[in-house]
């Protein structure tokens, strides 16, 4: 099973795909609100996602699965394998998100300093339209439904779940991945009963499209 990162959808994977499907049974999704899926209506939460696709298994007969995941799709892979709904043979999570970011005084002091004109504006003190620039470029290109979504997502840590998970698991980041850095991967190692842990030199959060040693280190993960 394949599941993308967040603001794809699962042709980001095909690396994977193409290196995996010839002995292996595969299945894909588009999660709600990306790709072909259907968009989402109402704010979402990480169960959410984690429910749709237990039960898209389930309809399709897959009650066993092994699972290649990047980033926001770790996150619901992390969720699958901490339960016993589908059993989790293995995984191999790239990027893969779920663990709160270390404290950032810089970081800190842009949430007050976005707070506070979020105030201002509330108290029409300041422009909605200068505080809607605040925020990545994927945030603000965001619906507001997709936005509480993401906020959803991202305040939830699964850092309390890894000890349950029993699934061979291989964590592939980044040297230089600044959204989920190495020493997040090294939190699941530490966590995760089985688990192996590459830093791949020299790339970022999508290191698998940067290097092509990171399909053959899944290939022979699986094989």
């Amino acid at each position: 099973m394949f599941l993308h990162g967040w603001g794809c959808d699962h042709t980001a994977l095909m690396p994977f795909i193409n290196r995996l499907k010839e002995k292996n049974t595969c299945v894909c999704f588009d999660f709600f609100g990306f790709g072909k899926s259907q968009k989402v209506t109402k704010p979402l939460t990480l169960d959410d996602y984690k429910k749709a696709v237990v039960d898209a298994l389930k309809k399709l007969g897959f009650l066993k699965v092994s699972i290649v995941a990047h980033s926001f799709g770790a996150r619901v892979s992390l969720k699958i394998a901490s339960e016993n709904e589908i059993e989790v043979e293995k995984m191999f999570l790239v990027g893969p998100a779920g663990i709160k970011p270390r404290f950032s005084l810089k970081t800190f002091c842009k949430i007050r300093f976005y707070k506070f004109l979020k105030l201002f504006s509330k108290l029409h003190l300041y422009s909605k339209e200068n505080l809607e620039k605040w925020g990545s470029s994927d945030y603000k290109n965001l619906s507001p439904v997709m936005k509480k979504t993401f906020q959803n997502v991202i305040h939830e840590n699964l850092k309390h779940l890894l000890s349950k998970i029993n699934a061979e698991t291989f964590v592939v980041i980044g040297e230089n991945d600044k959204q989920t850095p190495v020493y997040m991967g090294k939190i699941l190692k530490k966590k995760i009963k089985n688990c192996h842990f590459e830093i791949i030199k020299g790339a970022g959060h999508f290191c698998f499209l940067e290097k092509t040693s990171v399909t053959f280190l899944a290939y022979c993960f699986f094989k």
